[in-house]
């Protein structure tokens, strides 16, 4: 029956009966119901269906709760990754995203580019979310995501903002990434460059 109430959930938040404000109180006021939502996370079928939906994914984005259950699971992360509804409802969601760099598989990687000139990031596994990226000096470079998911209209080119930092944060992204990872900028000499990016696929 867990999964029968899971499913009118799902029903009713791509009927946009169900807001994000009224999803969060019903996930954070009762276990039973973030259980309920926890198996849409974890089943492959579910997690798609929700992440396919702009109207769905708007709702789960603006649910703290909802967004802590939905990064724990590979199934959701990888519905996430394939598809761009899911993909621009979080860039837009300031709780979406501190919750995908909140999560397991979440880090920070360095890589230094050259001028036009693509660079392969030897990373384990085939399926990363870049969340955002910075540099290490202070001119504004953009960057390509080279091996972005063909599919994919999310934004690449990236610029950087022109300021000093490594927490790859200089502004949001949601660009889903093939393994392994390959960038190149845009011009000047061999920058650092870090990128916030999370694993899908486990």
């Amino acid at each position: 029956m867990s999964m029968v109430r899971a499913l009118r959930t799902l029903g009713a938040l791509e009927n946009g009966t169900l807001s994000g404000a009224q999803l969060e109180t019903q996930l954070s006021g009762s276990t039973a119901r973030r259980s309920e939502f926890a198996l849409l996370c974890a089943s492959e079928g579910a997690a798609k269906r929700m992440a396919a939906s702009a109207v769905t994914m708007t709702a789960v984005t603006a649910s703290t709760t909802a967004m802590a259950e939905f990064v724990k699971h590979t199934a959701a992360r990888m519905a996430a990754w394939g598809s761009d509804n899911a993909l621009t409802a979080i860039k837009a969601s300031a709780t979406a995203m501190a919750a995908m760099r909140g999560a397991g598989g979440y880090g920070v990687t360095a890589f230094s580019g050259a001028a036009n000139t693509p660079i392969s990031i030897d990373l384990v596994g085939r399926a990363y979310i870049l969340l955002g990226v910075s540099a290490n000096h202070n001119t504004t470079i953009s960057i390509t995501a080279v091996s972005s998911r063909g599919s994919s209209g999310m934004e690449s080119p990236i610029a950087t903002s022109g300021s000093v930092s490594s927490a790859a944060q200089d502004s949001n992204q949601a660009t889903p990434l093939n393994g392994p990872v390959v960038m190149s900028q845009s011009g000047g000499p061999a920058y650092t460059y870090y990128l916030g990016l999370l694993r899908c696929d486990a």
